[in-house]
């Protein structure tokens, strides 16, 4: 066969080829623009639910606001169509409510108004009670009915004093608040979704996409109070781009198909052209076994001027082959070689591995050892200063109290900066009171200022007054660091410790202002860079006294930074120094105020009769808490490991049980697996305080996940203490079942 009889079969087969693909191309784009209509019909009820919810979320936080307030409780009891017009009905206008209607607690009647007509509602407390739930305001009725042949949105919410924010009381009556679904109501949709009309019918005929047309219909149920469809709300929404794509469609793919073959015709020209004649040339060589005949297409800078050189080149091109099989030899050999060295790379990781591993129990049981004795320290001090001692006693007392817990705060730095540098500290986020916190640190360093007759002034910002989110111990520590190295450093004048709210956001962020800054010695200009590296002291020529361990600041400025701010300080050498920094905290909906933490003295014998269950393996730790329940009468019941204390459960009934974690013969973690276990339920709800000297997040989790309900890191304070044991039988104790 000549080689223009194959050139034409080949082209006649690239031609049919390419039709096919046309026809499989263009089918391929219809299927997809039906897939795009049928997306758009989601996408559709996506954004009607949305609007749905945008518009009714003012309606519902209306109703709930006005329902939670004492003089709503009055006009229940005594109507005053006055009062209700100037403070119900009037603001109720600014939202486009169109219904109001109060209710007594037994579903009666008391007030019906209307921004428009006069309408009614049939309300029955008790079967919306069962369809929704008055106990939970998240789940307070909301449907649609039917007034005067026309589509309500309702909302209702029980009327409560407004001292019940939680709505834990019965109610005094209910206040429903609605809305007609009219053609305003449609106008304020179609501000959302253009190119959309909205209509109330019976009837639901289903979704759809009609392609021709354009045109997607979306039918969304409207839910009366029996749970059941009363209307469809049909939504059509047009789509221009589709109906103008589908017109063009035919004329789009005539021309597609006609500047193809424009195409393909040029290619076959060309392949007749300049095709043909190289390739005679080429194959008379290969025949020939001779350069002469492609010497002109040599020169040729296109392919055939390539596989001319090729075939001319053959020699050259086996001689090449050998060398590259040679130096891929070479390559095999350094590839076995980094080979070995990936393998010796991977076992130095996993050494390294272990090593942190190992490293990390080394911590957590050198917690446990330093914490333990401190805590008897703390304790058994506090202990003695409650005692009524004299004064010199108290004296010495209160100075042997807060050396040991600046030595916890000393141990609890070097772990927490050990974890830093292995990047396995996580910061918590919890509501914490930032007054509180603030004075408490004050008063404990006023002590030590007034030792050494500097006078330490403590400044609050009195305009916050929501609880703060976000890690408290932590800020702790950094505040600490920077008040005792100014009461180090200062040996007269003054030490002014300050916060102040920066911003108050709409989304209930605040930035808090902190600073310390004393009229001590100072820094000079040189050591004022390095301040905040680990190990380094600022005066090298100062007493041995005031060295520390170089660790606070770099500590602090690395805690600073975790919590999102940057730790700075200005100093001047003679005249003092200010460390200051600024961070930011999600608000909590709580208020500061009435959020102070239990203590002996505001709950009295809240804890008497109390019978709780000790499993501490430590002589000191068991004599402590032995005078912490002797004095809030507590019976307590002591085991040295944990199988004593299953023994003693199986013999003695407990309201709670302090465990410990590392205990000889059973620890305390196998001991609570052993009593959760147990087939009777009131072991499976008896509450376990896990006591440990590791507080990192990892240990807490771990102790959640394992039948632990709270735990209490050492070393512990009694106000702590019984904080937990009188929330425990606050919340549990009360109102738990009997034992079965």
């Amino acid at each position: 066969m000549r080689l223009t009889t194959r050139l034409a079969v080949v082209i006649t087969f690239l031609l049919v080829l390419f039709f096919a693909g046309t026809l499989v191309f263009q089918r391929y784009i219809s299927k997809n623009i039906l897939n795009l209509g049928i997306d758009r019909i989601g996408q559709s009820q996506t954004e009607i639910q949305s609007l749905l919810k945008i518009h009714g979320r003012f309606i519902q936080s209306y109703v709930y606001d006005n329902s939670s307030w004492d003089e709503m409780v009055q006009f229940v009891e005594k109507p005053n169509t006055k009062w209700f017009i100037e403070n119900v009905q009037t603001p109720s206008q600014k939202l486009q409510i169109d219904y109001l209607w109060v209710f007594d607690a037994k579903g009666q009647l008391v007030h019906a108004n209307s921004n428009n007509e006069s309408s009614t509602l049939l309300f029955n407390p008790e079967a919306l009670g069962k369809q929704f739930s008055w106990k939970d305001s998240k789940n307070y009725p909301h449907f649609f009915t039917k007034i005067n042949n026309r589509i309500v949105e309702v909302f209702i919410a029980p009327i409560q004093s407004s001292a019940d924010q939680e709505r834990h009381t019965e109610a005094k009556g209910f206040l429903a608040a609605g809305q007609i679904y009219d053609s305003e109501m449609f106008g304020f949709f179609k501000e959302y979704m253009p190119n959309t009309s909205f209509q109330i019918v019976d009837q639901n005929n289903n979704n759809e996409f009609k392609r021709k047309e354009g045109t997607v219909y979306v039918y969304h149920p409207l839910i009366g109070d029996t749970k059941t469809n009363i209307a469809y709300l049909k939504v059509e929404q047009n789509l221009p781009l589709y109906k103008l794509f589908t017109r063009y469609q035919a004329l789009y793919n005539y021309f597609f198909i006609g500047f193809s073959l424009s195409i393909l015709l040029l290619l076959i020209f060309f392949i007749i052209k300049y095709v043909n004649s190289p390739l005679h040339l080429i194959f008379d060589a290969i025949s020939l076994r001779s350069e002469e005949p492609i010497l002109q297409v040599k020169d040729r800078n296109d392919e055939f001027g390539q596989l001319s050189s090729l075939i001319s080149l053959f020699f050259k091109q086996r001689k090449q082959l050998f060398e590259e099989i040679e130096e891929r030899k070479k390559s095999e050999e350094s590839l076995r070689k980094a080979l070995h060295e990936v393998e010796i790379t991977t076992l130095e990781k996993i050494k390294a591995e272990r090593a942190d591993e190992a490293k990390s129990v080394f911590i957590s049981n050198i917690s446990h050892e330093l914490r333990t004795p401190m805590n008897a320290v703390v304790a058994i001090s506090e202990l003695l200063i409650k005692d009524k001692p004299s004064e010199e006693e108290e004296k010495l007392l209160k100075v042997l109290h807060f050396s040991a817990k600046q030595l916890t705060n000393l141990v609890t730095d070097i772990l927490d900066f050990s974890k830093i540098e292995s990047n396995n500290l996580d910061l918590e986020q919890r509501p914490f009171n930032l007054y509180h916190l603030c004075d408490e640190l004050a008063q404990m360093m006023i002590f030590s200022s007034h030792q050494k007759s500097v006078h330490l002034f403590f400044k609050e910002d009195e305009t916050l007054k929501n609880l703060l989110v976000g890690d408290a111990h932590r800020l702790n520590q950094v505040l600490i660091n920077l008040l005792s190295n100014a009461i180090k450093f200062t040996d007269k004048g003054e030490i002014n410790f300050i916060y102040k709210v920066l911003h108050l956001s709409e989304d209930q962020k605040a930035q808090i202002y902190f600073e310390v800054n004393d009229t001590g010695m100072g820094i000079s200009k040189e050591d004022l860079p390095h301040i905040f590296e680990r190990f380094y002291q600022a005066h090298s020529n100062m007493e041995k006294k005031l060295v520390g361990t170089g660790l606070g600041l770099a500590l602090s400025y690395k805690l600073v930074d975790l919590m999102g701010g940057r730790l700075k300080a200005e100093s001047e050498l003679g005249k003092g120094t200010r460390f200051y920094f600024t961070l930011q905290f999600d608000l909590d909906p709580a208020l500061a105020e009435g959020q102070k933490k239990a203590s002996l003295q505001n709950v009295g014998n809240a804890l008497s009769g109390l019978k709780v269950l000790v499993a501490e393996d430590h002589e000191i730790n068991a004599f402590v808490l032995k005078q912490f329940f002797t004095q809030w009468k507590v019976q307590a019941v002591y085991a040295e490991n944990g199988k004593i204390a299953l023994e003693r459960l199986e013999e003695q009934e407990f309201d709670l049980v302090l465990m410990d974690l590392q205990m000889p013969v059973m620890d305390g973690y196998e001991a609570v697996q052993q009593i959760r276990s147990w087939p009777k339920s009131k072991f499976k709800r008896l509450p376990i305080v896990a006591v440990t000297a590791n507080a990192s997040k990892e240990t807490r989790e771990h102790l959640l996940q394992n039948g632990f309900d709270i735990f209490v890191s050492k070393p512990f304070d009694s106000g702590t203490l019984y904080q937990v044991l009188f929330t425990i039988k606050k919340h549990t104790l009360e109102t738990k079942p009997e034992n079965l």
